[in-house]
């Protein structure tokens, strides 16, 4: 009860907390003028690295609870194991994901409405920006990807889509990648943060990579559609195999029962 308590009560409205507290600090900041010269581009600057961020967030979970997993099968320290199998920050993953999105958005929103203006010839200069400033292709085309990930994160999509919603979901990589070339573009000379925004991306895409071979020598004949059955179901199977076949040596090859011999009650073995 206290580990669900933990994770449903308090970790998810905790996630939700410091992922709108961005958002909170800058609609303060902006209502109090303390957001320098040009609030505006203070906030479209912040809302990018935010949706960057929250990005990073979202494929790093995946990640970190493997490499929990891993090192709690190798220092066997029941501690350890049980870290390694809790599914908390799973649960979160897909809050990180929306509100990077939302913050995607905001950015966008920015953008448009107030570097370009909202008017008759919006489109046009959009179209141009588009076509004459490689970074701004990039991000629009990475929060392209992330619309039909966000219209489909869902438990009723999970369940139309079945098997393809992975596949879909695996868009997520190619996002992450073009955020991070927008990033590095538009960065002025000396942000470190757009270099270690695209360097993080880097290494969770090759940790995956990785991941992936290391699953595919690790299953028979290299095949990633079966999942390799737990220790506590091959235990299970491996004690329940005698107790099959002295049932199956108990009934007679017509499949029936044999009838106990009259004037006893005793029940076989195998009912």
């Amino acid at each position: 009860m206290l580990r669900r308590l933990l994770q449903v009560g308090v970790l998810t409205p905790l996630t939700f907390a410091l992922c709108a507290w961005p958002a909170l600090r800058g609609s303060i900041g902006f209502a109090a003028g303390a957001l320098g010269p040009d609030p505006i581009a203070a906030l479209t600057h912040a809302s990018g690295w935010w949706a960057m961020g929250l990005l990073l967030a979202t494929l790093a979970v995946t990640p970190l609870r493997r490499v929990s997993v891993w090192l709690s099968q190798a220092v066997a320290l029941r501690f350890g194991r049980r870290i390694g199998d809790w599914n908390a920050l799973i649960r979160q993953r897909r809050q990180l994901g929306l509100w990077s999105f939302a913050y995607a958005v905001l950015h966008l929103g920015l953008y448009v409405g107030f570097d370009i203006g909202i008017g008759a010839g919006t489109l046009h200069a959009y179209a141009q920006d588009l076509a004459e400033r490689p970074f701004i292709a990039l991000g629009s085309a990475a929060l392209l990807l992330l619309l039909p990930l966000a219209l489909t994160s869902t438990r009723a999509a999970i369940r139309r889509l079945k098997r393809h919603w992975l596949r879909l979901h695996r868009l997520v990589y190619a996002a992450a990648v073009l955020a991070a070339l927008h990033g590095v573009l538009q960065a002025k000379p000396g942000q470190l943060s757009a270099g270690v925004f695209a360097g993080t991306t880097l290494a969770l895409l090759a940790f995956r990579l990785a991941a992936q071979a290391w699953g595919q020598r690790a299953q028979p004949g290299g095949s990633t559609g079966a999942a390799i059955a737990p220790a506590s179901a091959a235990r299970a199977a491996a004690n329940a195999a005698p107790a099959a076949r002295r049932c199956g040596e108990a009934r007679p090859a017509c499949g029936r029962r044999p009838r106990p011999p009259s004037g006893t009650t005793r029940r076989s073995r195998c009912s």
